[in-house]
């Protein structure tokens, strides 16, 4: 079985909203020959750009009393929850929200209610 037959058995089809937080060493391990944008693209064709695809893309930039922290940028900041976030977070039409701890990268109808100025 294929990752997208899987995936469309799971449910997942146009329209939907669907938040993903999952291992990609989980996944190769069931699908070996899949990469991350492979992945992120099953998804996208099946939600369709009338669903929307949503990946945490947390940082975790905690301004601490001591100490060095890392600054946020909205653009720049690399996701620290793993590479299908990262992956995801750089593809094309994908937004970020604002937040410097708690950022999500959105994709399709979402957008249109969800802007990256939201933090």
């Amino acid at each position: 079985m294929s990752l997208k037959e899987y995936l469309v058995e799971l449910g997942i089809e146009e329209k939907q909203n669907l938040i993903v937080h999952s291992s990609f060493k989980k996944i190769i391990y069931a699908f070996p020959s899949v990469s991350p944008q492979e992945v992120i693209n099953i998804m996208k064709e099946l939600l369709t750009q009338d669903g929307s695809l949503i990946f945490p893309t947390f940082t975790y930039c905690f301004k601490k009393s001591i100490g060095d922290y890392e600054n946020f940028d909205r653009l720049n900041s690399k996701s620290k929850v793993g590479l299908l976030s990262e992956t995801f977070r750089i593809s094309q039409d994908v937004i970020r929200t604002g937040s410097p701890t708690h950022s999500f990268a959105l994709w399709g109808k979402i957008t249109d209610d969800i802007r990256e100025t939201n933090s």
